[in-house]
């Protein structure tokens, strides 16, 4: 009678001896000497066997036998380490206990024992299982030593090459060889690949993305929104803050290899190693960003996550004018050492009361950069408040300044409701025509030839007769949207 089974295949990589076919094959020739039929196949290609959690196949066979579900009575596997190479060697005796205890037993096809439950059997299976461990130890050490040699020479060890950059083949006598796509294969398993730059677009975009960082002090969030308000695609379509960060810290955009950094072995977790173990190549590719460009980007990103308190910041100062005999935004914000204006400002109210509270001798420039500070801040603020209120609510704040003052005007406004309260108002009612005649008010000439200057003051008569008619509406106390 024959007796219905299921095959498991498994292989690691493409270059493995016993491949998906060669074990089927073999399984096939020892079901038909022992008059099994195989009815169904459960498979692994190209997956690891430290571990079972990442291999469908093996996951897929013991649901169904738990299940009942297999319609089998024996699992046929090609040897004990096609079943797994675990670490540890009773997690394949669990597996197979779960399935012998569920009626359907499991025989290796290659093995010189019959998995019969014999003593020498018992003994021989729970050798192979340790030897496929140690079979992974040993090629995980010699894989690592290998993989840190190579990159010591400049070779690129594998992974995305990142935004801007791209591998390129090196040829077994040290020639370059052609450009490869994402997802195309180095070729022979003896080859190497090293980074080199990418499209001039993408490289144009590294390097506006320091000099955006560096030169012109523009915060990671800043330099995200302008990217993707100008619509420049992305390593993932948009510019998240954190890929940004990716690109300002990672050393291979100055021509840097390393490796190393975190350790990942056997299926566990990865781990973060200490600076001593990294395995650094200086000059490996081509940069392209200078470095003195990257060492200034990590010293502002070094400088943003320190924490400094106020007696710091304080001496900071005083250690700044002592070198260079003043003390300016420019000056605080190329120094290393010390927190950049902006935290100066957020912290003290300005970098001018910071420099106050040191005891400093202040300049006029900076008594004028300390006004401008001030007056963005309130243009935020008041911006804020005005935007915050559709125009109905902000007609009669308008109709309530044009009684108390007699007329309005962006003087007027700012002076009452902010500085930009003007033209935050206006934008919402279309336009400081608009938004007077609905108030009520009729402009002054100078006024009106300021509009005439702004296309968008612009009306036909027929707006015209419209705002005309809901501005007297309006002063008689009925306003018609």
């Amino acid at each position: 009678m024959t007796v219905k089974a299921a095959q498991y295949l498994r292989m690691s990589t493409e270059r493995q001896d016993f491949s998906i076919a060669l074990q089927s094959a073999a399984i096939g020739t020892y079901a038909a000497l022992h008059g099994y039929q195989v009815v169904r196949t459960y498979a692994d290609e190209g997956i690891s066997g430290l571990t079972a959690q990442r291999r469908p196949g093996l996951q897929s066979l013991l649901r169904d036998v738990l299940a009942g579900d297999a319609g089998v009575s024996v699992i046929l596997v090609y040897d004990v380490s096609r079943l797994g190479r675990f670490q540890n060697p009773d997690e394949a005796a669990h597996y197979e206990f779960v399935c012998s205890d569920a009626g359907v037993r499991i025989e290796y096809c290659a093995e010189p024992f019959a998995n019969d439950g014999a003593l020498s059997s018992l003994l021989l299976k729970n050798i192979k299982r340790v030897m496929a461990a140690e079979y992974s130890r040993e090629l995980s050490t010699k894989v690592s030593k290998a993989q840190l040699a190579l990159a010591s020479q400049g070779f690129w060890q594998g992974g995305r090459p990142g935004y801007g950059l791209r591998r390129r083949q090196v040829l077994a006598n040290g020639a370059p060889g052609r450009s490869l796509p994402t997802g195309d294969r180095k070729g022979p398993h003896s080859g190497r690949t090293v980074l080199v730059p990418g499209p001039e677009e993408e490289v144009q975009t590294v390097g506006r993305i320091f000099d955006l960082y560096v030169h012109q002090r523009m915060s990671v969030r800043a330099i995200a929104r302008l990217l993707n308000a100008e619509g420049v695609p992305g390593p993932n379509g948009q510019w998240p803050p954190h890929t940004l960060y990716d690109v300002l810290s990672n050393e291979k955009y100055v021509g840097t290899n390393i490796i190393n950094k975190t350790v990942r072995r056997l299926g566990g977790s990865s781990q973060r190693q200490p600076r001593a173990n990294w395995v650094r190549a200086e000059g490996a590719f081509e940069p392209i960003v200078e470095y003195e460009v990257f060492e200034a980007a990590q010293a502002r990103r070094l400088r943003a996550r320190r924490k400094f308190s106020d007696e710091e910041m304080i001496l900071g100062l005083v250690r700044l004018h002592r070198s260079d005999g003043r003390v300016s935004s420019r000056l605080v914000d190329a120094h290393p050492d010390i927190p950049s204006s902006q935290a100066y400002c957020l912290r003290f109210g300005s970098l001018l009361k910071a420099c106050e509270v040191a005891g400093l001798p202040v300049g006029p420039r900076q008594r004028i950069a300390a006004e401008r500070f001030r007056n963005s801040r309130k243009r935020a603020s008041a911006h804020n408040a005005v935007c915050g209120q559709t125009a109905d609510e902000l007609l009669p704040l308008l109709q309530s300044l044009l009684v108390k003052r007699g007329m309005i005007s962006k003087t007027i406004i700012d002076e009452e409701l902010g500085v930009g309260a003007y033209m935050a108002a206006a934008y919402r009612f279309g336009g400081g025509r608009r938004m007077y005649a609905l108030a009520g008010y009729k402009p002054t000439p100078n006024q009106e030839r300021q509009f005439d200057l702004s296309p968008s003051e612009s009306l036909t008569q027929r707006e015209a007769d419209e705002l005309r008619a809901n501005a007297q509406s309006c002063v008689n106390g009925v306003h018609r949207p």
